[in-house]
């Protein structure tokens, strides 16, 4: 078995000394290179819609209609005070809590 193993380990290392260095294209470099920077096919993104500029744009669209809102409902109440009082003047205002009111 030991001389078996020697001679196949003497087989390879005369297999390793033949092998001769592997002659390449000098242009196998670039060609390489340009494959790697050559720009991947790009896909259709399903929510292209949804991007930075449209939140914002989103997000400022509803701060001021909550804003707006806001100020038309104090603004409001102001003017319902006013209408209150003018009906409380002239006697426009039942203060019954009957039912059939």
């Amino acid at each position: 078995m030991n001389e078996i193993s020697k001679h196949k380990t003497t087989q390879t290392l005369e297999l390793l000394t033949q092998i001769a260095p592997v002659k390449v294209s000098p242009f196998f470099k670039h060609k390489l290179m340009q494959e790697f920077t050559k720009e991947a096919p790009q896909k259709p993104l399903s929510f292209s819609w949804l991007t930075p500029q449209f939140q914002w744009a989103t997000l400022g669209l509803v701060l001021v209609l909550n804003i707006g809102t806001i100020f038309y409902t104090f603004s409001g109440s102001k003017e319902a005070t006013a209408i209150a009082l003018f009906a409380q003047e002239y006697a426009l205002q039942t203060s019954s809590n009957s039912i059939l009111n």
